[in-house]
């Protein structure tokens, strides 16, 4: 009983640090934790699934460091969907002068990855354009709905073939675009009120949005996809474990006559698994496990003290 509620302090630290740690760890198949997935998680991946291949989408990337554990995740998703869907994006952010080259870095990471699995690197200028901060995203995303022509204008990017920087509207990614409607589609990975401005500015303009967000956003921002402003969001770390989840296993696909792990009743079609090669298990479900780890510990550790107050008043009583 005095052990019970004198545990040492320290390994306490010793077991939280081991318990969140272990899992990073482990192979990918000793970590995966099943999960079911909500239809705005869904919605999201299915749009994004469902893009003709060399669409080009326009994301405005605004998270840095401080929430990796959960936008680095939704990024990286967002960045093997369109290497597996042959996808192009313009890269933006409108939230911190920082995150530009926070989304550089995780394409270098991504690179690092698909050049190991044999698969096409995302190439500057050819596959994407990554256009910097937006001070004022206001007037950035107001230029894009009036005059998509003219609103990154004075933007430009190195054309490898050229060997010289050129006009990003000259790009294969952008040279299609007359307005916002020729985009598959606009995302915004955030942990901030930018994603307000954007759908202020966006929302029944003809293009699609999609919102992947902190876990704190989430349900504050869940009215943008209640309200059909929105064609679907990603919500903090269970999010990106449900997208993972469905690029692990796929949307209404059966393999082996077993019945579909993920189930959305509101799309008529199935959507394939991606290959293995994308390691599509690679960032949240890590993440998930050692959170996981934590709770358990955290339980165990409540369960433990309330035993040994329940046996101190009941020594108590007896005497």
């Amino acid at each position: 009983m005095e052990k019970l509620l004198n545990i040492n302090r320290y390994l306490m630290y010793l077991l939280l640090a081991l318990a969140v740690s272990i899992p990073f760890f482990l192979p990918s198949s000793c970590t995966i934790i099943p999960t079911l997935t909500k239809t705005s998680t869904q919605d999201l991946y299915i749009n994004l699934m469902q893009l003709p291949e060399g669409s080009t989408v326009l994301i405005e990337s605004d998270w840095t460091v401080s929430t990796r554990g959960e936008s680095a995740g939704q990024f990286e998703a967002f960045l093997k969907i369109a290497r597996f869907r042959n996808l192009k994006f313009v890269l933006l952010s409108g939230g911190d002068a920082q995150a530009p080259q926070v989304a550089l870095n995780s394409i270098a990471r991504l690179n690092s990855q698909f050049k190991a699995a044999g698969l096409p690197e995302l190439k500057p200028w050819d596959d994407y354009v990554a256009l910097g901060l937006f001070t004022d995203p206001a007037s950035m995303w107001q230029s894009v709905t009036t005059n998509f022509r003219q609103a990154f204008a004075s933007k430009t990017a190195f054309d490898p073939a050229a060997g010289q920087q050129r006009s990003v509207y000259e790009s294969p990614v952008l040279k299609n675009i007359k307005t916002s409607k020729d985009l598959g589609m606009v995302v915004i990975v955030t942990a901030s009120a930018s994603l307000d401005i954007m759908v202020q500015r966006m929302s029944g303009k003809g293009t699609k949005i999609g919102q992947m967000v902190t876990g704190v956003m989430a349900p504050e921002s869940l009215i943008y996809y209640n309200s059909g402003q929105v064609a679907g969001q990603s919500g903090g770390l269970r999010g990106v474990v449900e997208m993972e989840t469905m690029m692990s296993r796929g949307v209404n696909y059966s393999a082996d006559g077993k019945e579909p792990f993920v189930k959305a009743p509101q799309f008529s079609g199935k959507i394939a698994p991606l290959p293995e090669s994308l390691k599509p298990l690679d960032r949240g479900m890590s993440y998930f496990a050692s959170l996981h780890a934590a709770l358990i510990l955290m339980i165990a550790a409540v369960v433990l003290g309330n035993v040994g107050l329940l046996m101190q008043k009941k020594k108590g009583g007896a005497k």
